[in-house]
């Protein structure tokens, strides 16, 4: 996930608030997608088991190449790990899909400013 950590002290505050299960009160704080990923990434840190069962860590490892093999260790995962892998797979392809169509629409707005700087109405 991201690579760029979000402001320490936000997600710490963020967390506090979803541990109390009290929405958060600055909505313009959570519009940096790095405090999103750090929060998720540390609840993801933080669970009591992991979300990939340690006797399935090193099949994991052995599958990296191998979309097959990787569906296949998906499917005997605990059903509650594989319900939020799931999810996490799923929330992860959209916002690529979000990303990707934003970075089109980015590219597309400056390939048409670019012509509106050689060709006039």
């Amino acid at each position: 996930m991201c690579r760029v950590p979000g402001d320490s002290d936000v997600v710490t505050a963020l967390k506090l608030q979803c541990d109390n299960w009290v929405g958060p009160s600055d909505v313009d704080t959570i519009s940096d997608p790095n405090i999103i990923a750090s929060l998720l990434k540390l609840w993801y840190r933080e669970l009591h088991e992991p979300l990939i069962p340690r006797e399935y860590y090193a099949r994991c490892v052995d599958a990296y190449s191998s979309p097959e093999q990787a569906v296949k260790i998906v499917s005997i995962l605990p059903s509650l790990n594989r319900l939020v892998l799931s999810y996490l797979i799923r929330f992860l392809q959209v916002c690529w899909l979000a990303f990707c169509i934003s970075l089109f629409v980015y590219k597309c707005c400056i390939i048409i400013v670019i012509c509106g700087c050689f060709f006039t109405c």
